[in-house]
């Protein structure tokens, strides 16, 4: 699970939580039934979550100063701003190109 929590820059209650939900699918697995996503299910709770901004944006529902401060924050923490809805639309690759350039920093 810690693993999905750094993918996604949330904590591990947050991991929880979408799991509880459904929201993000996975399993558990063992006696103490440690939690298991594969790499598919997150990229495709990824794409998801891009289209339902998207959508929103589109909407009028996320402000300019939402998205503003998501860039300067992400830019000041990994030195890049990460792809905007717009540029991972239909792009289940996204998540691979966001740790590719993670990884070569």
């Amino acid at each position: 699970m810690s693993q999905v929590a750094d993918e996604l820059f949330v904590g591990l209650p947050t991991v929880r939580q979408l799991l509880g939900t459904g929201e993000l699918r996975g399993f558990q697995v063992g006696g103490r039934g440690l939690w298991r996503v594969a790499v598919k299910d997150l990229e495709d709770y990824i794409e998801r979550a891009y289209l339902k901004t998207a959508e929103r944006v589109a909407t009028g529902a996320v402000s300019e100063e939402d998205t503003s401060t998501i860039l300067s924050t992400t830019t000041a923490q990994w030195g890049y701003p990460l792809p905007s809805p717009w540029e991972c639309r239909g792009r289940p690759s996204a998540m691979r190109d966001l740790r590719e350039r993670r990884s070569n920093l």
